[in-house]
């Protein structure tokens, strides 16, 4: 109501400006509504337009041709029961001065209906992910009923934009606190994925790593073997009537004193027992020799008896 008098004021205002003048100047992008005694006669193009007061020509009202920004916000309900309130602006130009003036008595209310009628069309059949994904389609079934109802009245529908879909403060926080345990879990996959190839390439690492060490213990001892091989027969050799069992003996003690040489050498803190007298090389000398010759004894005792 408010708005239909202020609206009969000025175009009381206008009239009466208009009644003691003969000319009138139209601004760019806007035409005149002119009419003689109240009744429509002809539109005014911006500039100088001549009026005759003797013939009651007045300026209804003017008109403008830009294009026009209409800003809007819609509650409405979607079909997994959440209500959101959806944000559109709506581009519109008018094309019939005529039409438009004469005919809607509140255009920015009017096509706020019909904006609100097409929103509470389509997005009820909609759930709330859908309104989120199609905010096109929505914007595209409000230009095409805007377009459809509009064009009859003067108006040319350029564009219809949902800005906006915004739903209850709960509902968003329950779909804040859902993305954030997905992402949570993706995380903990993804971490113990990561720490499941950490423990795989460790123990593929140590496998690698006790391989080469009983590689590399396997060619020591090999080495060893052949070196007292060597020395047994090169001492043999060079000094006559000494028995292999003897030159045997001399090794295992040059092998003993070097063995207490390098631990007496260790930096490391541990503390080892070991005969330090003499004569216990010539005791691992017979224990040796006496295992050796068992186990000779027990393979011929079992050749034998085969």
């Amino acid at each position: 109501e408010m708005c239909i008098r202020d609206r009969y004021q000025r175009r009381v205002r206008e009239k009466l400006q208009t009644m003691s003048c003969c000319c009138i100047c139209v601004s760019t992008a806007e035409v005149a509504i002119i009419e003689k005694c109240g009744k429509f006669d002809r539109l005014g193009s911006p500039g100088c337009n001549c009026l005759n007061p003797l013939l009651c020509e007045t300026v209804a009202h003017t008109v403008s041709q830009r294009v026009e920004l209409l800003s809007m916000r819609c509650e409405t309900k979607t079909a997994d029961d959440v209500f959101v309130d959806i944000g559109v602006q709506v581009n519109l130009k008018v094309e019939d001065p005529q039409k438009a003036y004469y005919q809607l008595q509140d255009p920015p209310n009017q096509i706020k209906a019909y904006v609100e009628d097409s929103v509470r069309a389509m997005v009820p059949s909609m759930k709330l992910d859908e309104v989120f994904e199609r905010k096109d389609s929505v914007a595209e079934r409000i230009k095409t009923d805007l377009r459809e109802n509009l064009t009859n009245y003067g108006y040319t529908i350029v564009s219809a934009l949902v800005t906006e879909v915004e739903p209850e403060s709960q509902v968003k926080q329950a779909m804040n606190r859902k993305n954030a345990a997905v992402r949570l879990r993706q995380a903990a996959v993804d971490e113990s994925e990561a720490e499941k190839i950490r423990v795989v390439k460790v123990a593929e690492a140590n496998a690698d790593a006790a391989a080469l060490a009983g590689s590399g213990v396997a060619r020591q001892r090999k080495e060893i073997v052949d070196g007292l091989r060597d020395a047994v027969k090169e001492f043999g050799e060079s000094v006559e009537g000494t028995s292999s069992r003897e030159v045997m003996n001399i090794v295992l003690m040059t092998q003993y004193f070097d063995t207490l040489k390098e631990i007496g050498a260790g930096g490391r803190c541990s503390t080892i027992f070991v005969p330090t007298a003499p004569s216990s090389v010539g005791n691992a000398s017979n224990d040796f020799m006496q295992s050796m010759l068992n186990a000779n004894l027990q393979s011929n005792a079992v050749l034998g008896g085969q």
